[in-house]
């Protein structure tokens, strides 16, 4: 977690975009995708966002679904763009 010390700040990542997600004022909440301290979904009804980070740089990875289809994918290096 060296490169990610707002995650061991946190504790996982979900708590970290939940910050994230409360700066910009926004209702919603993450879900952990299978337990792990690693990843993060955001879901509102038809439309979702799963968010992971790179084992070896500081890279935050999320894709964007709406109607089960993908809609976009990115990567950066601050959370805070994601969201």
């Amino acid at each position: 977690m060296g490169l990610y010390p707002e995650i061991r700040q946190e504790g996982n990542l979900r708590k970290v975009v939940d910050i994230e997600l409360m700066k910009i004022g926004s209702l919603l909440t993450t879900q952990s995708t299978n337990n792990s301290t690693l990843d993060a979904s955001i879901k509102s009804k038809t439309k979702f966002s799963d968010i992971s980070i790179a084992a070896k740089n500081l890279l935050y990875f999320s894709d964007y679904w709406a109607d089960g289809r993908i809609l976009d994918t990115t990567q950066t290096q601050n959370i805070s763009l994601l969201i």
